[in-house]
Order: structure tokens, then sequence, then C-alpha cells
């Protein structure tokens, strides 16, 4: 492997109890997140594009973050990681903390400044699952569920009200 190759092989998802926690843990975090979701659209406080064609859905609950997890937790933190020194303020590294901006702000320019501030807690959540189980595919499993229950409270609120 060359300098360059950053950890996108990923040999840590072995179904192992602490990644299971993990994924479940993060499940449960989401929970309020996608119930607040559905009660703002379903008061009108709230209004979301969302994707009309089966081929979006897809790019945007599997495709994108799948891609986002392998550019942001593979790429961007292995980078980080071989310049950076392992140093932290509390339970969140240096290198987490950079790689949650990029991450923020590919959002702001891609989508809006609200949805870049929105991700940047989960960036971190997601951040802390990298350097605890060295998996890029725990992280991109829990990133699809989240966009899945995103997009389905979001859809479930327009249908119903």
């Amino acid at each position: 492997m060359s300098s360059f190759d950053i950890e996108v092989i990923d040999n840590n998802w072995s179904g192992s109890i602490s990644n299971v926690r993990l994924f479940i843990i993060s499940l449960g975090l989401a929970l309020p997140v996608w119930a607040a979701v559905y009660l703002a659209i379903s008061a009108n406080w709230l209004t979301l594009e969302l994707p009309v064609e089966a081929p979006v859905w897809f790019w945007v609950i599997v495709i994108l973050p799948i891609a986002e997890e392998f550019a942001f937790r593979g790429f961007l933190m292995g980078l980080l990681g071989r310049f950076l020194s392992n140093s932290s303020f509390g339970f969140i590294t240096i290198n987490n903390f950079l790689t949650s901006i990029c991450f923020s702000m590919a959002h702001v320019v891609t989508r809006s400044l609200a949805l870049g501030v929105l991700v940047y807690l989960p960036s971190l959540w997601l951040g802390w699952i990298r350097e605890k189980s060295s998996s890029i595919l725990l992280c991109a499993a829990i990133h699809v569920m989240w966009n899945l229950g995103f997009f389905a409270a979001a859809s479930l609120a327009y249908l119903f009200f």
C-alpha cells in the first residue's frame, strides 16, 4: 500500500457486538430527529424538496451517503490522520473536527447553510465511530439508514398532511 492509499479497505465490519451496538445507538439517536422532521413538515414549519423519480431517491438515500463516507471518513480523515497529531478536545480529535467542518461546508456549498449547520453534529458522531471502530462501512451503513429515515419521515408527513 502506497502512502496515498488512504484506508478505504475495511476489514472491520465483522458484525462484532460493539459495531452492532454502535449501529443501534446511532439509529436511536436519529429517532427524535426523524420525529421532529415529521412534525415540522406536518405543521408547515418546514418544507423540503423531495426527489420525484426512483433513481434520484436511490442516489440520495444510498449512493451519496456511501460516497460521502468514503470521501470524508475514509479519504480525508485518513489523510489528515497521517499529518496531524492525535490531540483532541474532549472526545473529539482535531482530525474529526476538521473533517466535520469540511463535510458541513460541502453541504453548505451543494445545498444550504441550514443543512450545513444541521449535519455538523452527526458528522462528529460518524467521525467518532470511525475512530473507535476503524470501520468506514459501519459509518456508511449508519449514514444510509439516517438518510432513509429522514426522507421516510418527510415523505410520510407530506402524504398524511
